[in-house]
């Protein structure tokens, strides 16, 4: 069974207080991914993950929503079960949004401080793919002062008249939703960000028209893409992703301002890329970016070494240099958390609160591959009160006998670490949701047994995979993603109580 890395070539488909804890449950923290699972998924043409979290002035004013809004509520976390006040049965599923009567796909998943849940993807419009943004109401209706029917799309931001992919999105200062994502720009791929107003109309105070994109970070002329957004307190827009450089890929990061222009303070005219974190001198990718409490940037993906993948951590400063303190000159990698001797990847991070950094994402066992947990201190090292040594592993949710990936992760007000990712059940994939106590032990009264899955959400009995996890004011459990209808694959959100 391939893992991620070896299928996006031909499928598509990233606490000091009790208010540091609230912010993250507003939310989306997942991580980019590249490829995924062989079963099933011919349609897809790149498998996309994403991270969004909300750092920004406007976090105030969400906090003040949800602290009044959670006022004489006694919230235990949601207990597994799908909870059927949200579309009727804890499930809904959404299709055409771009007009092409085809597939549609959920990537990143936040709730603004209404309880409004806001998705980012793409659809198909007939011929390609638009950038697709998707708005609902609590109890799983659309909300129709957004966009006239809840729905926005956009075609051609970098120009090329093609392929237009939202891989995350984040809420910004006066409730503007930034989605960060790719263009096609008539060659290749641009870096692309999208600005969006309450109403779901383009902001055009953001970079003249809502939309900015960038090309050429790491110096190679060709496919810039960006898979995981986080704003910091300043609102400064971070975007994390990869960067061609004529030969292979570099991590790239890029920083904006709240007008869409790069901020030059930051690196070289607004970007910093990285190679060979894991010495291979090959592909790094970005695929999810957060910040810790020191307010240095995490960012997590994979570099491969002389031999196949690491899981790789970038950690910088505020000013895009490399923080020294952290690793081996601000990097750190890890490979062979499952014992297979293979790829290692990281699809998503996050900051629990307590500075400690969490990534998820998956790790070859010999056979196939293990969805993976790694916990790490401020000083880079694995901390081993996590699990063994720093890492937690798990295969075969379903009973099935082959691959798991963790492709979201998030902490909940309990500190538990929330995991939303795949699981293959023996014939295809469940969406899968695992819940772990701060030990890394499984918290089995999640479920039962700390795991949640799901098949069949949008009713074609096949394939159906969790991208983005977030958890909303009241703790309950909210995973974007996508299901196979029977004929191609339909949005799908699913909320757990």
């Amino acid at each position: 069974m391939k893992g991620l890395d070896d299928i996006e070539r031909r499928v598509i488909p990233a606490r000091k207080d009790i208010k540091e804890r609230k912010r993250r449950r507003l939310c989306s923290v997942v991580g980019g991914a590249k490829g995924i699972f062989a079963v099933g998924l011919a349609a897809a043409l790149f498998l996309l993950l994403v991270t969004c979290n909300i750092d920004s002035p406007y976090t105030e004013l969400l906090m003040e929503k949800v602290s009044s809004d959670s006022q004489g509520e006694e919230v235990d976390g949601a207990r597994g079960i799908l909870d059927e006040s949200f579309g009727g049965d804890g499930v809904v599923t959404h299709h055409n949004a771009a007009g092409g009567d085809s597939s549609d796909y959920g990537y990143s998943v936040c709730v603004d401080g209404s309880g409004r849940i806001i998705v980012a993807g793409s659809s198909i419009n007939g011929s390609d793919n638009d950038m697709a943004l998707w708005r609902y109401l609590e109890d799983g209706s659309l909300d129709t002062s957004f966009g006239g029917d809840g729905v926005v799309t956009h075609h051609n931001a970098a120009g090329g008249d093609n392929w237009d992919i939202g891989r995350a999105v984040c809420l910004a200062e006066g409730g503007r939703v930034l989605v960060a994502g790719s263009s096609y720009n008539g060659n290749d791929f641009d870096l692309a960000l999208w600005c969006y107003l309450n109403d779901g109309s383009l902001d055009a105070s953001f970079g003249g028209d809502g939309v900015v994109t960038h090309h050429d970070a790491a110096g190679g002329g060709v496919d810039d893409e960006g898979y995981s957004l986080y704003i910091d307190g300043s609102g400064r827009i971070l975007v994390a992703g990869a960067s061609y450089n004529g030969i292979d890929s570099d991590m790239a990061l890029w920083c904006y301002l709240e007008d869409g222009s790069l901020d030059t303070s930051f690196g070289t005219n607004g970007v910093v890329t990285h190679h060979s974190a894991a010495g291979g001198d090959n592909l790094d990718y970005g695929k999810s970016v957060c910040l810790d409490n020191n307010n240095r940037i995490i960012v997590t993906g994979y570099s491969y070494n002389d031999s196949d993948a690491d899981m790789a951590l970038w950690c910088y400063l505020e000013d895009g240099s490399l923080d020294t303190y952290f690793g081996t000159g601000g990097v750190d990698t890890d490979h062979n958390a499952a014992n297979g001797y293979g790829n290692d990847y990281g699809w998503s991070v996050c900051n629990d609160g307590s500075g400690r950094i969490l990534v998820t994402g998956e790790s070859y066992n010999d056979s196939s591959f293990d969805m993976a947990v790694w916990r790490y201190l401020e000083d880079g090292s694995l901390d081993t009160s996590f699990g063994t040594n720093g890492v937690v592993t798990y295969n075969n949710v379903s009973e099935g006998v082959n691959t798991s990936a963790g492709l979201s992760i998030s902490i909940d007000d309990s500190n538990r670490i929330l995991v939303a990712g795949v699981n293959y059940n023996g014939n295809d994939y469940d969406m899968a949701v695992w819940r772990y106590l701060e030990d890394g032990s499984l918290d089995t009264s999640f479920g039962g047994d700390g795991v949640v899955m799901h098949h069949n959400a949008a009713g074609g009995d096949n394939y159906d995979i969790g991208y983005s996890v977030c958890i909303d004011k009241i703790g309950r459990v909210l995973v974007a993603g996508y299901s196979s209808n029977g004929t191609d694959n339909d949005m799908a959100l699913w909320r757990y109580k």
